[in-house]
């Protein structure tokens, strides 16, 4: 097994967000509520969970959250951010925000 440091770490990182980027700004804007199939995020969907899943883990670490379960990944009680993408509804014992 590979193991990576931080410096290719951060240099592989850095090539999939450059690359996502890239591949997000060729997608016509009236594609982005495109699904594969109905039980499927949009595509603008998929770009928001792709775009937050670093904030997650720095949200994570950064409350010493230890178990997942704390966390609340609903939208359920967050209507007016369903715009913004997926982001974690109230009443969680810690808010992604």
């Amino acid at each position: 097994m590979t193991y990576y440091g931080g410096k290719e770490l951060s240099a592989s990182f850095r090539t999939v967000r450059g690359n996502t980027i890239r591949i997000a700004e060729e997608i016509p804007d009236d594609k982005y509520d495109f699904r594969a199939t109905p039980d499927t995020r949009t595509i603008g969907r998929t770009l928001a969970h792709i775009a937050l899943i670093p904030s997650l883990a720095f949200h994570i670490h950064g409350n010493k959250i230890d178990d997942i379960k704390q966390v609340n990944f609903s939208l359920a009680d967050a209507p007016s951010r369903r715009r913004r993408g997926p982001t974690a509804g109230q009443g969680a014992n810690h808010r992604l925000s």
